[in-house]
Formats: C-alpha cells, structure tokens, sequence
C-alpha cells in the first residue's frame, strides 16, 4: 500500500505535483469521502494525537464536542483537516496508531490516489506554458 510520502510523485506527467497542488488533492479527496467517514470515524479517538502534532487546538477540540452527534463531530473534525495540508496525512498516522480501523487506510489511499491522477491527468491535457499561474488557470 502507498503512503502519504509516496503521493506527491509525479506519476509519468513531466513536473511533480507542488505542494499546494497537493494539498488540494488531499482536500478534494476528503470531501469525496465526507459521507463515508462521517460514518467510520469517531472523533473524539484522535483528538489527543491531532493536538500533539498542533493541527487541532484544544478550543478547536471543544468546539467539536460540543456537536450533537457522532456524524456532526466528525463532519467539523474533516472541515479542520480539509484546512490544514498536513490534516489529512496526520489524520491516517492516528489511525495507524489506533490499530482498530485499518480498513480505513486503504480506502483513503485509494481516493487520494485517484484524485491525485486525476489531477495529474489535467496537467497533461493543458498546454505547455512555464507561467505556474497559467497553468493553475487550467484548472479553474
């Protein structure tokens, strides 16, 4: 199974995905998943590792809780991983250490790799210009 190191190579397009390309995909990619890991997650499980790497606080934290169900807890810990570009990739290391839903990895890999292809897919299909800015055009 590929990991989060193994996301940002280029797959056969002449240029790496950037950073902040990356960071997109991994967005996209859990807004795709939104409705399938409001399901799986529990929040609550990841909050003290999330806070240790600094991508929660603990005001954030609390805001979560204080959601009035599962769903919805889970549904505002995405919206703070979606802001974060390292959210996502921190998110799969609690998951590992949590042991309990594996499962979950492969699928998150899964999306973000598609997603990523997709990505991928569009830089080929755009003309050939060195100007970063005409290219990110391509995609809007």
């Amino acid at each position: 199974m590929e990991g989060p190191g193994s996301w940002s190579s280029s797959g056969g397009v002449g240029r790496p995905l950037t950073e902040d390309e990356m960071a997109e995909v991994k967005k996209d990619a859990l807004e795709r998943m939104r409705p399938y890991l409001c399901d799986k997650i529990i929040a609550e499980r990841h909050f003290d590792y999330l806070r240790s790497k600094k991508i929660l606080t603990r005001e954030d934290t609390e805001e979560i809780s204080a959601r009035s169900s599962s769903r919805k807890k889970t549904g505002k810990l995405l919206d703070y991983l979606a802001e974060n570009p390292k959210g996502l990739d921190t998110l799969i290391e609690s998951i590992r250490r949590e042991r309990t839903q594996n499962f979950l990895l492969q699928k998150i890999t899964d999306v973000v790799l598609k997603v990523k292809n997709e990505k991928l897919e569009a830089l080929k299909d755009c003309p050939d210009n060195e100007n970063y800015a005409f290219q990110r055009n391509c995609f809007d």
